[in-house]
């Protein structure tokens, strides 16, 4: 493994954080958030709280996840930009999948899931794992392709 992937696997998932404070001030009332209808300000303190965590969680995904995808997708030679933004959504998705169905397991204080709530799930999954993975892509391969 070269020290450039090294790099590539230690930066990409820090536009998590970004991503979170778009998708809390896009979605007001989005799940996991208590900032509704607060000022600005406080919605970005939110978005940034929920995407720290959101980034310690993406390391983990990274190390069990990201590291074993590249290496299959580079044997399989294919290092389109569009597999690894697959990847990113799939990986991206299935913490928020598990966290949801823990919740739903345990039944703590958001009960029943509805629908909402779960896709609300998918979609922030989606909009971290596949700017990520892109990032990922842009630094690994991109100058490889000129």
């Amino acid at each position: 493994m070269s020290v450039k992937t090294i790099v590539a696997f230690l930066v990409s998932p820090l536009v998590i954080p970004a991503v979170m404070v778009i998708c809390v001030l896009l979605v007001p009332r989005m799940p996991l958030t208590m900032a509704g209808s607060q000022p600005f300000t406080v919605r970005i303190r939110e978005g940034l709280s929920l995407g720290m965590l959101a980034l310690w969680v993406a390391y983990g995904v990274v190390i069990l996840g990201a590291v074993p995808g590249h290496f299959r997708l580079a044997r399989w030679r294919r290092t389109e930009w569009w597999a690894y933004a697959v990847l990113g959504a799939v990986l991206g998705t299935v913490p928020w999948l598990l966290f949801a169905a823990f919740v739903y397991v345990f039944d703590f204080s958001m009960g029943d899931f509805p629908p909402r709530v779960l896709a609300t799930f998918i979609w922030l999954g989606i909009a971290c794992g596949v700017p990520a993975a892109l990032l990922f892509w842009l630094i690994e391969f991109h100058k490889k392709r000129r």
